[in-house]
Formats: structure tokens, sequence, C-alpha cells
């Protein structure tokens, strides 16, 4: 499950992955990843080492959907509209078409908004191919999607 690591004191870690919990001495504590260790050992079919993070510092991410009728409806996710975002080249991305309004998620931004003529779009590709990216040097597959039907989660 996508999680997010800390506390109010201590700050937030996301991009990060949760097990099954487990308990030790009596405290419950969550193993830990990475997105980058989680695709990588899912691709490769590796074993890694997951620290074992105290419970009560995971929070594990809930994601919304959009209404089918209005994207920025009560339903929809905590997601800002690419073009009102600085940077978005790196971050998650969820793609609404018009043409039938279903969600697409497991996106990243693999370049800033551009512009070709009088439209604005943003290359995407697939999370787990941004994350073989890191590690194996292989570009991605990129898809360009117009700016008007893009999310940063």
């Amino acid at each position: 499950m996508r999680a997010m690591v800390g506390s109010r004191a201590l700050g937030w870690r996301g991009d990060m992955r949760a097990d099954s919990p487990i308990t030790q001495r009596g405290r419950t504590y969550v193993p830990m990843l990475t997105e980058h260790d989680w695709y990588r050992a899912e691709e490769e079919q590796l074993e890694v080492f997951a620290p074992l993070v105290p419970i009560e510092r995971v929070w594990i991410e809930l994601v919304g959907y959009f209404s089918d009728s209005d994207p920025s409806g009560p339903d929809a996710p905590l997601a800002i509209p690419v073009g009102n975002e600085r940077r978005i080249a790196g971050r998650r991305i969820v793609h609404v078409p018009p043409e039938n309004g279903k969600e697409e998620r497991d996106l990243r931004a693999i370049s800033e908004i551009f512009s070709v003529g009088y439209e604005t779009f943003v290359l995407t590709a697939r999370e787990a191919d941004w994350y073989r990216w890191a590690w194996s040097g292989k570009i991605p597959a990129a898809r360009r999607l117009t700016s008007q039907t893009l999310w940063v989660e």
C-alpha cells in the first residue's frame, strides 16, 4: 500500500510502500520500502531489506475518486490541476480523459508543461517505467497528454 512516514514534529516522507504490520516484543511495526525499491524488487523479483517503522508513524494513503460529472466535486481526490503547479516533472499524475471521466493513476510527469500551437501538454510515463529509468537508465515510453486532463497528486 502507498504510505507516508512521519509525524508533525519530525516531518513527512512520501513515496513509500507499506507491507503488513508485524508485532515484536509487544510493539507493532510496519515494514516500509521506498517506492523506488518496491518497484525494483517487484520488477526483478528481488528480496529487499524493509526497515520496520512503528505503526503510529505510518499513514496509509487513501485516494478518493473523481466524480463522473465534475472532477472538482466532493468526491475528487486531493489533487491539483497541473496548470496550478510551478513544477510537475517527477510528480504523480492522475489523467481524467473528458470522453469517459475514468481516472488513470500510476503515472509520473516526465516533463514540465509545454505548448504545441494553442494547446498545452505534459509528457507522462507509467510509474513503474519512471522508476526503472532511475535504476537502469532505460528511458520510459512517453505519452503526450493534454494538460487540461491532468491532476497532480
